[in-house]
């Protein structure tokens, strides 16, 4: 059937519907549903298909078709731009800014385009305008290098603004559709990415799952259904959902750092286990030289945390320039409960911030040190870790307690915080307080060092 008529081809309003929830809008039933009941089914033909290297495929117009610049809508997608190919995030992002001008001339698009929340609440990296307040100098350099390589390469859109609240705080149309296509858009084949619309609306959830999206095809080579846009992507139910109950998947981003959830989707995880503290740039102690000038430092982009993808990348591995005893750390600590053993386990695998403050910790697995010379080599590469975060805890602009009342004030509806203030108000509540418990861990080593 023509995918220019019926939405019905792709949802029945009598099963599911959007409204607001616990992680902002999404989508709830309207109806008890079993396990493996269909919510959503949505033609792959209807959707944005692209693959990582060149191809792209939007509703009613092939690559070929594309390539020859014969294909009724779509301009900006047809622009030529010197860099090519473009990433597959920004050439999905020209598809939304063609949707979002009415040159879809797909009545499929202009509905989902209408449901999309507008720029100044999607606080993903690349769309923030005051990098600053995240109070992370590594992350504020990643995303305003990453502002500075779109806006290269697609120039013509420098000072580019969907229509409606236009101001210097507003995002750029182009950061807008960037940050939907990273934070929508998933991975259904190797090297494939998809723009699904609708079913990307579902909220992800880090326990409570209910959902997932499944790809079904009536033919033995799926690469080749997907690529050729044969069959059909569904939300199906993995449990049965009450009426009026949220609708939830994973999006696969359950073991990420908070700073790639924030880069890639907007959001970050309270007491995420999975959360890392980079070591990078380290303050030399008084008395010491710094091995690498303001010049000679290299400057890390949003290529540290992301792939050329914008996602599916292991975390970002920094190169540690000092270790202390993993050993003698968790001896440290143990000393500090009652009942030493089976207590200190149990601390330790219920406390998801000290399980990522522990994994943050440059450390080796040596034992006790053997001499008085490794014990004092240990209690300096000590002293020069606490050093730094030291440092750091000092020239924050505002204290992990004013950041938390903040966001107290804010759930309690006494102040109204924009989403991208909010979004990192939590980045920097989770991120102080990581960085304190490993200064408070430190802390405690070396007065067990010294003891």
């Amino acid at each position: 059937q023509s995918l220019t008529g019926d939405l019905h081809l792709v949802r029945d309003s009598t099963i599911i519907g959007l409204q607001e929830g616990q992680f902002g809008r999404g989508v709830f039933t309207q109806q008890d549903v079993r396990a493996g009941t269909v919510l959503l089914s949505v033609p792959i033909e209807a959707c944005f298909r692209a693959e990582r290297e060149e191809a792209i495929s939007v509703p009613g117009a092939a690559w070929s078709q594309l390539t020859q610049d014969v294909v009724e809508g779509w301009p900006r997608l047809q622009t030529f731009y010197p860099t090519y190919p473009l990433p597959w995030e920004v050439r999905f992002a020209l598809c939304l800014l063609d949707a979002a001008e009415g040159n879809a001339r797909s009545p499929l698009w202009d509905e989902y385009i209408s449901l999309l929340p507008p720029p100044e609440d999607l606080p993903c990296l690349v769309s923030f305008q005051d990098l600053s307040a995240l109070q992370d100098l590594e992350l504020e350099r990643a995303g305003r290098d990453e502002q500075h390589r779109l806006l290269e390469l697609c120039p013509d859109l420098a000072n580019f603004r969907l229509s409606g609240e236009n101001t210097a705080q507003t995002p750029l149309a182009l950061q807008w559709a960037v940050s939907c296509a990273r934070s929508r858009a998933f991975e259904a084949l190797p090297g494939m990415f998809c723009l699904v619309p609708f079913v990307d609306m579902v909220n992800h959830a880090f326990q409570g799952i209910n959902a997932k999206v499944e790809v079904r095809v009536m033919e033995s080579d799926v690469e080749q259904a997907v690529m050729k846009g044969r069959g059909f992507f569904e939300l199906v139910a993995t449990s049965p959902i009450p009426t009026n109950t949220e609708v939830l998947v994973s999006y696969g981003c359950s073991a990420h750092t908070n700073a790639r959830m924030l880069t890639q989707y907007g959001f970050v995880r309270e007491g995420n286990p999975y959360d890392t503290f980079s070591w990078e740039r380290m303050a030399p102690l008084e008395g010491e030289e710094d091995e690498e000038t303001a010049e000679e430092e290299e400057l890390h982009g949003l290529e540290d945390i992301v792939d050329d993808d914008g996602f599916n990348k292991p975390d970002a591995e920094y190169e540690n320039k000092c270790f202390v005893s993993m050993k003698l750390v968790e001896t440290a600590l143990k000393n500090e409960t009652e009942d030493e053993g089976q207590r200190w386990m149990r601390v330790r695998a219920s406390d998801p911030l000290l399980k990522a403050a522990l994994a943050s910790l440059p450390t080796h697995q040596d034992s006790l040190p053997a001499t008085e010379e490794t014990q004092r080599e240990e209690e300096a590469e000590a002293r020069r870790l606490l050093h730094h975060v030291q440092g750091l805890v000092a020239s924050w602009g505002s204290s992990l307690v004013a950041d938390r009342e903040e966001l107290t004030q804010d759930s309690r509806k006494l102040i109204i915080l924009s989403s991208h203030t909010r979004v990192a108000l939590q980045y920097r509540v989770e991120r102080k307080a990581l960085i304190e418990r490993i200064e408070g861990i430190l802390t405690t080593y070396l007065a067990f060092l010294n003891s």
